[in-house]
């Protein structure tokens, strides 16, 4: 049982002394008191004499000196460190030596002393010191580091790939399984725990978990998201822990540490569905002459359908605007709207909220405008306008929410409206059966570019929420996690609110533990390590790093560019009706190289051998088109550029109806005659639209059989028209079998249970 409170003392003496660290021997005293093990140690004053009590304090015939002072970091580099015999003598020499020393470097007063420490012999290989960290990330609270210590530490976390030189994982998620896969699954872990092929176990596995456990529960204890601590644990650092004795013992350490600060107060969410379901809207700031955009959202809500008796344009000077009744002001208006759309320039953004809180005019209100409160002249009139809403939030009514500033602003097909400003000649919306996913993103741009290339994929919800001044990513997530018929989730994100990392990971788990995935993308990854602090921790588990593990942990499908989480939305969208079993692939091509690249590139699928029955069914097959004689029969199927289209189509559901076989990948390589793959045109007759054509039988094939498959079309423009024909009518297409596989891989082992 940790006792915070010896902990909490700690904290309180350093402070009183003006520090937000801890000094060597504060450091050692606060392990012990949580049975981490640490050297024997003595501190010994500037000219205190050395005495036999010192040295019989020491257990080892070695002793190492370092001095105890708030202004030296690196104790290393001036000197601060030596190794010196445990006896009278040669400590009192060698103390006298280094304060000599550094007395010439530094002011009077900074050396408060110095520590004598039982030498530990160890082993300093590759993978006998351990790093094991904790920090306190403004996005996802209180996060635990494990891996390769001592000076290569960094330099590995630079040369290896992400996640091999160090373990991330939150500090509240500290579950038997969690940690023992931690341990488990770490590159360190294998010669410290003897699994490398002749080598010895230099510790025990039950004390490698010990420890995780018990930074994980220190930097829960002492982080905002635990308020009845007066202190945060900014960052601990034990780096390295040594190997010695078939025990790990810390050698060297940093703590930092605060006055704990409170997380921002919840916002009521359940106001999100006033925003995304209203039954009333006022938009404000539609031009009377031009199609500006406050003009295009007008018209755009009402082409969606929604109903005109349920409308208002705050518009003075004007009784009506597109049939749509005006009043003057906020205030005119004849009772609270549910949703109010702001598309007037930033600097009226403050008054007219003011407006709206003190009359108490909206539930929900979109700010489109971009700056607000991120220019120089919007930052203090947004720090008001955030003040009066703060204030609106204590009251009985609890105020309304704000969606952006800086937003393309909200498409919602159960709601009836669309708030996205572009005309629709420039953004083709998508039409038809409803997905039962939402986008949400922090970016209007992205939101559009990718609801202009998603094609037939037509999110129930597609949310822009701009700079976040209040409702914010995690927000949306929470009240659309109560929405059953959204099966998946589309989030990008730009940066955080303070905790909304954390939130949104738990948020995450729950949705994939009910079978509901969350594709995820994080864009501005090159931020890491830019304010990184004196310790290791801080680099190597910067923001992109520690945000793409515990995502990943939480069961979000995280994705590495635009263009993988583009292709994963079509995918989840196009075969969410389909039930993979298992990730046993039969493969289908025309060319040989493509075969060898399904081989090449299984990411985890497995390449069963086919039935008696299929293979029966396939020698027919080639025997009829006379191709028997030049084809093996074995999965991955070549059936060379000779093979037509009906020939194709057959021997497809021959492989996807073996029952060996779970899900498929039929690569076209469109080039060869022998199928029809293009428009129909002059100087040819093929025509990719005509019911026997390549094309329509692979449509129909989708539509008709459960298991999910994928195509390639591995061709230049000229077979844009084919791949788009496909995917329109919902068939996954990739233009190489490489990434079409890696992706599908990933689809398959998400939706499996």
């Amino acid at each position: 049982m940790i006792d915070f409170t010896a902990l909490e003392k700690i904290f309180q003496e350093a402070a009183a002394r003006g520090r937000d660290f801890l000094l060597e021997p504060e450091g050692y005293a606060f392990m012990r008191h949580l049975d981490l093990p640490v050297p024997a140690f003595a501190v010994l004053g500037p000219g205190e004499p050395v005495t036999g009590a010192h040295i019989k304090a020491i257990p080892s015939e070695k002793a190492v000196l370092k001095v105890v002072s708030p202004s030296i970091l690196h104790k290393t580099d001036v000197g601060g460190v030596a190794i010196t015999a445990n006896t009278v003598e040669a400590v009192a020499q060698a103390r006298d030596a280094m304060h000599a020393a550094l007395c010439t470097q530094f002011p009077e007063g900074v050396i408060e002393g110095y520590l004598l420490c039982e030498f530990v012999p160890y082993t300093k290989e590759l993978g006998a010191e351990v790093l094991i960290g904790c920090r306190l990330s403004g996005d996802f609270g209180p996060i635990v580091t494990y891996g390769y210590g001592g000076v290569e530490t960094e330099f590995l976390a630079r040369i290896l790939p992400q996640g091999q030189s160090v373990t991330i994982f939150s500090a509240f998620d500290r579950d038997k399984a969690t940690l023992g896969a931690v341990v488990d699954g770490a590159n360190v872990s294998q010669k410290l725990l003897g699994r490398i092929r002749g080598q010895k176990p230099l510790a025990k596995r039950k004390d490698l978990l010990a420890l995780l456990e018990t930074f994980a529960a220190v930097a829960a204890r002492f982080s905002p998201h635990k308020p009845a601590s007066p202190f945060q644990l900014v960052e601990w650092e034990v780096n390295p822990f040594v190997a010695s004795g078939g025990r790990l013992v810390a050698l060297d350490f940093l703590l930092r540490f605060a006055r704990n600060t409170p997380l921002p107060a919840p916002k009521p969410v359940e106001k999100i569905r006033n925003l995304l379901l209203p039954s009333s809207i006022a938009v404000m700031g539609a031009s009377e002459r031009g199609m500006n955009p406050g003009r295009i959202i007008l018209r755009n809500i009402l082409r969606e359908g929604f109903p005109v008796e349920g409308m208002f344009c705050v518009k003075p000077g004007v009784e009506s605007l597109d049939g749509v009744r005006c009043v003057p002001d906020v205030a005119s208006l004849p009772g609270p709207v549910d949703l109010l759309v702001l598309a007037v320039d930033a600097a009226q953004v403050p008054g007219i909220l003011e407006a709206v809180i003190a009359h108490h005019k909206a539930e929900s209100v979109i700010v489109i405008p971009g700056g607000f409160g991120e220019t120089k002249g919007t930052k203090k009139l947004a720090a008001h306008a955030k003040a009066k809403l703060a204030e609106s939030r204590k009251t009985d009514w609890g105020g309304p929410v704000i969606n952006g500033g800086n937003c393309l602003g909200i498409r919602s097909l159960a709601g009836r409206y669309d708030t996205l400003f572009l005309p629709e000649y420039k953004l083709a919306l998508p039409h038809g059966r409803v997905s039962p996913m939402a986008l949400v993103s922090q970016s209007g741009a992205f939101l559009v570019s990718k609801t202009n290339k998603l094609g037939r994929v037509n999110p129930k919800y597609s949310i822009s929420v701009g700079n976040q001044m209040d409702l914010t990513v995690a927000d949306y997530l929470e009240y659309l996690k109560g929405d059953p018929a959204l099966r998946f989730f589309a989030l990008y994100v730009e940066g955080f609110a303070l905790g909304d990392g954390l939130r949104l990971a738990r948020l995450v788990r729950d949705l994939d533990r009910e079978g509901r995935p969350v594709l995820f993308y994080k864009a501005g990854r090159t931020e890491e390590g830019k304010k990184a602090s004196a310790g290791h921790t801080a680099s190597i588990a910067g923001d992109w790093p520690t945000c793409d593990a515990i995502m990943a942990r939480a069961g979000a499908v995280v994705t590495s560019s635009v263009e993988d989480f583009e292709a994963l939305v079509k995918m989840f969208a196009f075969l969410m009706d389909k039930r993979p079993r298992g990730l046993r692939l039969g493969a289908v091509s025309n060319a040989g190289y493509e075969c060898v690249s399904i081989a090449d590139n299984l990411a985890g699928l497995t390449l069963p051998d086919f039935a008696p029955a299929t293979t029966d069914r396939l020698r027919a097959v080639f025997e009829k088109v006379r191709i028997a004689s030049i084809v093996d029969i074995h999965n991955p199927i070549d059936l060379t550029p000779m093979a037509g289209d009906e020939a194709y189509d057959e021997v497809s559901r021959a492989v996807l109806d073996d029952p060996a076989v779970d899900c498929g990948v039929i690569g076209v390589v469109p080039l060869t005659p022998a199928l029809n793959t293009l428009e129909a045109a002059e100087g040819h007759a093929e025509d990719l639209t005509r019911a026997e054509s390549i094309v329509s039988r692979l449509i129909r094939l989708k539509a008709e059989h459960p298991k999910p498959f994928i195509v390639a079309v591995d061709g230049g423009r000229l077979y844009d028209a084919m791949s788009y024909a496909l995917e329109d009518a919902g068939v996954p297409v990739f233009r190489t079998v490489e990434r079409g596989l890696k992706l599908f891989s990933a689809y398959l082992q998400k939706v499996i249970r």
